[in-house]
C-alpha cells in the first residue's frame, strides 16, 4: 500500500507495530472466541450428536491455549523486530486455524430441519467475522486467513441444500463476506495511515488516533445500524427529496421483488405499485404527501410486487430534515397487513353469519332487506321476502338427534343457494326458519315459480346417517310496497302467510294477498300444464304471409305459435310464452316451433312455391344458447330446407345484454346462410352503433309505431327514420301490424319494402294460408 508517495510496509517500525497490534487483540478475541464456542454447542446441543460437539470445542479450546501461549511468548520476546516476519506467519497460521474450526462448525453443526439453529450458526459466524473487521484489519492477510475458511464452507454447505432460499442465503453470505473484506481494508487503511503519520509527525499522532477512534465508531453504527434494519420484519424504505430511492432492506426487498441495488435512483412509485383496495386505481405513495406537507403520512393500498403478487400493505412516511430545516428525503415504512386484514375479515364474517349452515344471520338479512326496500323505493321494481318453514322437522331431531337435524340444515341451506341467483339474500333466523330475499321483481309469477321451484327442490330424498329422508317446506311470501313498506312489517306478514300454508296442508307457497296468490296458482297451473302441451300436441302453428310492396306478391309468410288446449280453449301466447321463457320450456317449445316451420316450408316449396321464405322467431332465451348453431344446422339437414329459406327473427332484447357474444352469434348464424332480422325494432332500446354491426338483413318497425302514423307526427317521423336508416345499413325494412290502406300508402310513399297485417291477412292455419298463397303471386 502506497501513502503519500512511500511504501508503508517497507518501514520496518510500521509493519512492527501492525503485528504488535494483532498480538496485543489475541486475549480478547480467544476470551470472545471461547464464549461464542460455548454458546454455539449449547444452542446445539439438541440438534447434534454430543460427541461431535464435544470433539469441536475441545479442538476449539485446544487451538485457544495455543494462541495465547504463543501471544504471551511474543509479548516477552526481547528481539521481536528482528524476527517480526516469522512472528506474523505463525499469526496468520492460527488465525487460519481458528477460521478454519469455525467453518468446519458449518459443516458439522448445520441441522438440516431446524431453521432456528440454521439462522443461529449464521448470525454467529456472520458475528465472529464482523469482529474479526476491528481485531484483524491491522493485515488484510490475517483478515482474508480468518474469514474465508470461515464462511466458505457455510456457503458451500447452503449450496448444497439446493433450495432457492438456501442458495438465495448462500449468496447473501458472498455478499456480506465481500463488504466485510471491503470494510476490513478501509480499516486496514486506516491503521496503516496512522501508524505512519505517527512515525511522521508525533503532533498529528494524537488527532489521527481520535479520527480512527470516530471512524470505527461509526462503522459500529453503521454496522448495528444495518443489522437493526436487516432484523426488521417491516419493509424500510430511504427516499430523498425527489422521491427516488436510496435503500431498501431485505423486508422491502421481499415486498416489492427488486433488490436494494436495482431499486437504487428508481423512483418509489416505480419500484412499489400500490393500487387503492375499493377500486383497484393507481394509488399514489404516501412519501408523496409526506415530501410535499412535510409531516407524518399514512396510507393503505394493495402492493402489485415485480413477480405480481400482490399484498395490502400500510405505509408510514416521515420526512427528514437537514440541520437547517431543509427537507432532504423520507424514511417510509412498509408493514404488511394482509394477514391481519384476513383475520379481521373472517371475524366480521364469523358475527355476520350462521355458523352451523354459513348462511347471513339475522344481522345481516335485516341490513340487506332494508337496503332492498330503499333500492326498489328509487327505481320501479319491488322486493319479495319468502319467509320458509320446514316441515315436521321435529320428527328428524326426535328420531336421529340434534346432529342429523344439524346435517339436514346444511343440506337444504346448499339446495337453497343452488336455485337462487347470485343478487339474492337467503338467511337462516334460527332452528329450521330461512328467509329469502328476492330483488328487482316485476311481477308475482316469477316469485311463484322461484317459491315453487325452492320446494321442489327442498323435497327432494336425502340420506342422513343411511336413512332416506323427504322434508318439505313452507313458504309464505310478501311483496313490496304492496305487502308493506318497511322490514319489519314484511317479515311478520311473510310469516302470516307461511302459517296459512302449513294450515292448507304443508309443502305449499302462500301470498299473503289472496288476490296475488291467485294469479300465482294460475300460472303454476299454465307452467304444469305447458310443460305437457308438446306430448299431448296441443300446440300447433298458424302462418301469416309479408308483402312485397315493390310487386305486392308475397314474399314470405311467418309461423306464429298457438296452444289450444284439449278441451278446445285457446291460450293467447301473451298468456304462456313470458311462463315458457322464465321456466327454460321456450328452448324445448322453439325447437319443435323451428322443426314444425321448416318442414311446411320445405313441403311448400316442393308443391311450387318455391321462393317463398319462412320466418321464424327465436327468444332470447333460445339466443343466448351456446349451442343455437348446432341446433338450426341439425334441422335444416333433417328437413332439407336450404339456409336462404329460413329468415330467423330476434328481438332487440335478445342481443343488447351481451353485445359482443350476441354478435358472434350472429355471424356464426349468418354464415350457414340463413336470413337474419330484428323484430319489432325500436321497442327495445338498443345502441344503433350496436346495430352496425350486426349482421341483419332485415329491420321490422313494431306495429305500435305503424297503427298511429296517420295521426301521430311522432309515430310518422319515427316510422321515416327507421325506413331511412334501415336503407342506409342496406336492411330491407318490413312494417308490422298494417291494417289500413292509410297506413299502407304512408309506407309506400316512404319507400318502406314489405309488410304484414290484417290489411292483407290475419294468421291463418296451414292450409287455409297455402290456398291463400296460391291465389296471389309469389315475389321472386
Amino acid at each position: 500500500m502506497r501513502v503519500a508517495g512511500r511504501d508503508i510496509q517497507e518501514t520496518p517500525q510500521v509493519y512492527a507495530e501492525q503485528v504488535a497490534q494483532l498480538f496485543r487483540h489475541v486475549p480478547l478475541t480467544t476470551t470472545f472466541n471461547l464464549l461464542n464456542g460455548l454458546i454455539l454447542v449449547a444452542a446445539q446441543w439438541s440438534q447434534i450428536e454430543t460427541e461431535i460437539l464435544l470433539a469441536w470445542l475441545g479442538g476449539l479450546y485446544l487451538l485457544s491455549v495455543c494462541r495465547l501461549a504463543h501471544a504471551l511468548c511474543f509479548n516477552r520476546s526481547r528481539h521481536r523486530t528482528a524476527h517480526i516476519r516469522t512472528w506474523n506467519a505463525t499469526f496468520i497460521a492460527g488465525v487460519f486455524l481458528t477460521g478454519s474450526a469455525w467453518g468446519c462448525a458449518a459443516l458439522i453443526m448445520f441441522p438440516f430441519d431446524s431453521i432456528e439453529h440454521q439462522s443461529f450458526l449464521i448470525l454467529m459466524l456472520a458475528g465472529m467475522t464482523a469482529g474479526a473487521v476491528s481485531a484483524l484489519s491491522a493485515q488484510m492477510s490475517c483478515f482474508l486467513a480468518f474469514a474465508i475458511p470461515a464462511l466458505m464452507p457455510l456457503s458451500l454447505r447452503l449450496v448444497d441444500l439446493g433450495t432457492q432460499f438456501s442458495t438465495f442465503v448462500a449468496g447473501m453470505t458472498l455478499l456480506f463476506l465481500i463488504g466485510m473484506t471491503v470494510a476490513a481494508r478501509g480499516v486496514n487503511r486506516t491503521i496503516l495511515s496512522s501508524l505512519y503519520l505517527r512515525y511522521d509527525n508525533d503532533e498529528l499522532s494524537k488527532e489521527i488516533s481520535n479520527r480512527l477512534a470516530a471512524e470505527n465508531a461509526l462503522f459500529e453504527e453503521k454496522e448495528r445500524l444495518q443489522t437493526t434494519l436487516a432484523a426488521l420484519s417491516e419493509g424500510v424504505v430511504i427516499i430523498s427529496a425527489g422521491s427516488h430511492i436510496i435503500y431498501l432492506n431485505p423486508a422491502a426487498e421481499k415486498l416489492s421483488g427488486w433488490k436494494n441495488e436495482e431499486a437504487a435512483g428508481l423512483l418509489m412509485e416505480s419500484v412499489f405499485c400500490g393500487v387503492d383496495e375499493r377500486n383497484g386505481k393507481w394509488a399514489p405513495s404516501a412519501v408523496r404527501e409526506a415530501l410535499a406537507r412535510r409531516r407524518h403520512t399514512e396510507s393503505e393500498c394493495v402492493l402489485i410486487s415485480r413477480r405480481g403478487d400482490q399484498r395490502l400493505i400500510k405505509e408510514i412516511a416521515t420526512p427528514l430534515q437537514s440541520r437547517s430545516g431543509e427537507i432532504v428525503g423520507a424514511v417510509a415504512i412498509l408493514r404488511d397487513i394482509t394477514s391481519e386484514r384476513r383475520h379481521s375479515r373472517e371475524l366480521a364474517y364469523q358475527a355476520s353469519h350462521d355458523a352451523l349452515t354459513h348462511l347471513p344471520n339475522r344481522l345481516v338479512l335485516w341490513d340487506r332487506l332494508n337496503h332492498a326496500i330503499e333500492r326498489a323505493a328509487r327505481g320501479s321494481f319491488s322486493v319479495a321476502v319468502l319467509f320458509m318453514d320446514l316441515d315436521r322437522f321435529k320428527t328428524v331431531n326426535d328420531s336421529l338427534g340434534h346432529a342429523a337435524g344439524d346435517v339436514l340444515l346444511k343440506i337444504v341451506a346448499k339446495r337453497l343457494r343452488s336455485c337462487l341467483r347470485k343478487e339474492d339474500t337467503v338467511a337462516r333466523l334460527g332452528g329450521d326458519e330461512f328467509v329469502i330475499i328476492l330483488e328487482q321483481v316485476h311481477g308475482t309469477r316469477w316469485v311463484a315459480s322461484t317459491a315453487r321451484k325452492i320446494t321442489e327442490v327442498i323435497a327432494k330424498p336425502m340420506v342422513i346417517e343411511g336413512n332416506e329422508f323427504i322434508v318439505t317446506a313452507s313458504i309464505g311470501v310478501t311483496l313490496f310496497p304492496k305487502d308493506g313498506n318497511n322490514a319489519e312489517i314484511l317479515l311478520k306478514n311473510a310469516d302470516t302467510a307461511m302459517y296459512r300454508a302449513k294450515e292448507q296442508g304443508r309443502n305449499d307457497v302462500r301470498f299473503y294477498s289472496e288476490e296475488m296468490n291467485a294469479q300465482a296458482l294460475s300460472r303454476l297451473k299454465i307452467e304444469q300444464q305447458l310443460r305437457r302441451a308438446i306430448s299431448k300436441k296441443e300446440l300447433e302453428l298458424y302462418y301469416q304471409p309479408k308483402i312485397d310492396l315493390a310487386t305486392g306478391g308475397i314474399a314470405g309468410t311467418e309461423a306464429l305459435l298457438r296452444w289450444r288446449k284439449s278441451n278446445g280453449d285457446l291460450v293467447l301466447p301473451s298468456d304462456f310464452i313470458p311462463i315458457a321463457e322464465e321456466t327454460g320450456c321456450i328452448n324445448e317449445i322453439g325447437e319443435w316451433v323451428l322443426a314444425t316451420a321448416c318442414r311446411q316450408a320445405k313441403d311448400w316449396r316442393q308443391r311450387g312455391l318455391t321462393n317463398l321464405r319462412m320466418a321464424v322467431n327465436f327468444s332470447p332465451r333460445q339466443i343466448q344458447q351456446s349451442n343455437v348453431r348446432q341446433i338450426i344446422e341439425k334441422t335444416l339437414n333433417e328437413t332439407k330446407l336450404e339456409p336462404a329459406a329460413l329468415e330467423l327473427e330476434i328481438t332487440e332484447t335478445a342481443c343488447i345484454g351481451d353485445i359482443e357474444n350476441s354478435i358472434q352469434t350472429l355471424r356464426d348464424l349468418k354464415r350457414l346462410g340463413v336470413q337474419l332480422a330484428i323484430d319489432d325494432f325500436g321497442t327495445g332500446y338498443s345502441s344503433l352503433t350496436c346495430l352496425k354491426h350486426f349482421p341483419v338483413d332485415i329491420l321490422k318497425i313494431d306495429k305500435s309505431f305503424v297503427q298511429d302514423i296517420q295521426d301521430d307526427p311522432s309515430d310518422a317521423a319515427i316510422v321515416s327514420s327507421i325506413i331511412f336508416m334501415g336503407h342506409g345499413l342496406d336492411m330491407t325494412v318490413i312494417a308490422e301490424g298494417v291494417e289500413t290502406p292509410t297506413q299502407l300508402n304512408y309506407l309506400r310513399r316512404r319507400n318502406c319494402d314489405g309488410y304484414q297485417g290484417y290489411l292483407f291477412s290475419r294468421p291463418l292455419p296451414v292450409e287455409d294460408v297455402y290456398q291463400l298463397m296460391r291465389s296471389r303471386k309469389i315475389a321472386s
